[in-house]
């Protein structure tokens, strides 16, 4: 009678411990909890593991929207209970409306340049470069003060160029006649082109025409050095 009721018990014991080790091989990873990010960055599924908790992944990030939570059903889900299931977590969005401020630029009779649109507390990366003739452009100016665009834009803004004055340079062509009529220096602004109103004249000789370098001087080219021109000439 003894030795049958210590055969029970021992019977008994294994039968809870297989089934106790069947039940941990089962549910020692938990239960796991997928993450739908609504249309969010991508956050991998987590296990619970034999705590029955999870642990809250980073928030996921959406252009235009701000993060809400995670909602499980209809409810915001609360990390610190107990997971008794494989559920899916499903990421809630709220859409920022984004505020935005006109840039707008006077360029003083420069090169026109359209109005650029920034976000609120947004820099401006690439700014724009204002041209005028005769004029070196130094920079944008708001309210008479010189504006650097190192800080965050609050509001609408004109921006006002600033110019300095480009000194002027002149380039001097001189023309050797080889026993020709003589004709005046012509001074001309670099980067112009000459224009002659006379040519030499030289008894007993026709005039050729102005070369340069052994080659026929066409005044087509703009001049942005000091030249000389030498006359050519043939008899009769």
């Amino acid at each position: 009678m003894w030795y049958v009721f210590k055969t029970g018990i021992f019977i008994f014991l294994l039968v809870v411990l297989l089934g106790s080790g069947i039940y941990f091989y089962l549910v020692k990873d938990g239960y796991q909890v997928i993450f739908n990010s609504n249309g969010g960055s991508i956050v991998e599924p987590i296990k619970t593991g034999l705590k029955e908790k999870v642990n809250k992944p980073d928030d996921p990030t959406r252009d235009d929207y701000k993060f809400m939570g995670w909602y499980l059903g209809e409810n915001l889900f609360d990390f610190d209970q107990k997971v008794d299931s494989n559920i899916t977590l499903t990421a809630h969005w709220q859409k920022e409306e984004k505020i935005t401020y006109k840039l707008s630029f006077d360029t003083l009779g420069g090169n026109k340049i359209e109005p650029i649109i920034v976000n609120e507390s947004e820099t401006l990366k690439d700014i724009p470069k204002a041209y005028k003739d005769g004029y070196e452009f130094m920079g944008w100016f708001y309210h008479n003060q010189p504006f650097m665009f190192d800080d965050e834009i609050h509001q609408n803004m004109v921006f006002v160029a600033s110019y300095k004055k480009k000194e002027e340079s002149f380039a001097t062509i001189h023309f050797d006649t080889k026993g020709g009529s003589e004709i005046e220096d012509l001074v001309i602004k670099k980067g112009s082109l000459a224009k002659m109103s006379k040519e030499p004249t030289r008894e007993g000789y026709q005039f050729i025409g102005w070369f340069k370098d052994g080659e026929e001087f066409l005044f087509n080219e703009p001049i942005y050095d000091d030249v000389t021109l030498i006359a050519f000439w043939k008899t009769g």
